[in-house]
């Protein structure tokens, strides 16, 4: 048996099944006491001993040629990307950071990379150098791009489905017993009441400050005959912010049973928006931002 020198080469499972073929492939020229081909068939030789396509001996003859020639590092393997170092999120982390970065155009802002390296450090959604922030940013599918603040109307398939079942719902009702439902909210400062005039002009300004003052949200149906002869839903806000986070479904239902209802005339057909107040779930699942009380319940 010859010596061998250096160092012990570990060779995978693919390179072994890979010299075990070749074994077997010369063993067959033996048998056959020569080559199975010529031996100016190089590439075809040696597709044959691997038991691979042609094809790809010849493209990796052409890498060869390449890194022989130091134009290309080392091989290969297609279709494999490497990650660079940085810390790795899990998908339900993911879905955490982007409802974060959202959060910022919901608020009115806008995020950069300085502002997110900061703040999920602070929420403790993650916590790394900010070139593999970068990184994360980029695989999660964000790119930073010129904003365009022009109102483009976008919806779903299935809003529009929705709109088309609805108008061909309606041309079977009575218009007459239609009744329309919808909540609003006012503030008692929306309008000045003092101000410098000289006596010709009589007009109401609105204040730029909406958010101070006591805010009442209310709730009324009316039709084709006026408002509804029952009194409206009307209540004070605790909050400045949107009214929609105040009106819940059981004070809706409440009011929609004992007071809307028996106002109506038989036959009556209510048409209300989808707020989330105006439908629920009695028994619903909980989601990724549930806590784990909610959970276990």
């Amino acid at each position: 048996m010859a010596a061998t020198s250096g160092k012990r080469q570990v060779l995978h499972s693919q390179a072994r099944e890979f010299v075990a073929r070749v074994i077997k492939y010369f063993e067959k020229e033996k048998q056959n006491n020569g080559p199975l081909l010529g031996i100016n068939q190089v590439l075809e030789r040696t597709a044959q001993a691997l038991d691979i396509g042609y094809c790809t001996v010849r493209r990796i003859k052409k890498e060869s040629e390449l890194v022989a020639s130091q134009k290309k590092p080392k091989f290969s393997t297609p279709g494999k990307t490497h990650k660079k170092k940085g810390k790795e999120v899990d998908d339900f982390d993911a879905e955490a950071i982007r409802r974060h970065i959202y959060g910022y155009y919901r608020d009115k802002n806008v995020p950069t990379l300085d502002k997110l390296l900061k703040s999920l450090a602070e929420a403790d959604l993650y916590k790394s150098s900010r070139s593999a922030l970068h990184r994360l940013l980029q695989e999660l599918g964000f790119t930073y791009r010129k904003l365009n603040n022009r109102v483009v109307l976008m919806e779903k398939p299935a809003i529009a489905l929705a709109r088309c079942f609805f108008l061909r719902s309606v041309l079977k009702i009575d218009w007459e017993k239609v009744i329309f439902l919808d909540e609003t909210w006012i503030n008692k400062n929306t309008c000045s009441t003092h101000g410098i005039s000289d006596g010709t002009v009589k007009a109401h300004i609105s204040d730029p400050k909406l958010g101070k003052g006591e805010r009442l949200i209310i709730c009324h149906a009316g039709g084709s005959t006026g408002w509804i002869p029952a009194p409206p839903l009307i209540f004070s806000s605790k909050k400045t912010g949107d009214y929609h986070e105040e009106m819940n479904a059981a004070t809706f239902e409440k009011w929609f049973l004992q007071t809307l209802l028996p106002a109506l005339e038989p036959g009556s057909t209510i048409i209300m928006d989808n707020a989330p107040y105006h439908s629920r779930v009695k028994d619903k699942p909980p989601t990724t931002s549930s806590r784990k009380a909610v959970i276990i319940e």
